[in-house]
């Protein structure tokens, strides 16, 4: 039986390696200047490069809340945020929260 993360309509792992965080989900330099130019805070830069490298990975958009921890951490992290910003999970939308 394949692993989730290969069927048809992949969903993240619940623990990602750090090997697997730096060599697929860092926002390259490119990345950052395109996510740069196109938000005004950082907290906008941050959800953009979260989805971002996350439809490069699944193909597919997810809701902000489906993102595992470790992904959000790792994102916080590369724009230099001390701490990640927090979603609500009670909302039926993606409103970010500090």
């Amino acid at each position: 039986m394949s692993a989730i993360q290969g069927t048809a309509y992949p969903r993240f792992r619940t623990d990602i390696p750090q090997q697997e965080l730096d060599a697929v989900y860092t926002p390259t330099s490119g990345e950052q200047r395109w996510a740069r130019r196109r938000t005004r805070q950082i907290l906008e830069r941050f959800f953009l490069l979260l989805h971002l490298k996350a439809y490069q990975k699944q193909g597919f958009f997810s809701s902000s809340v489906d993102l595992p921890g470790d992904l959000r951490r790792h994102i916080a992290q590369c724009l230099g945020l001390d701490k990640q910003p927090t979603i609500p999970a009670s909302t039926s939308f993606n409103t970010p929260m500090i």
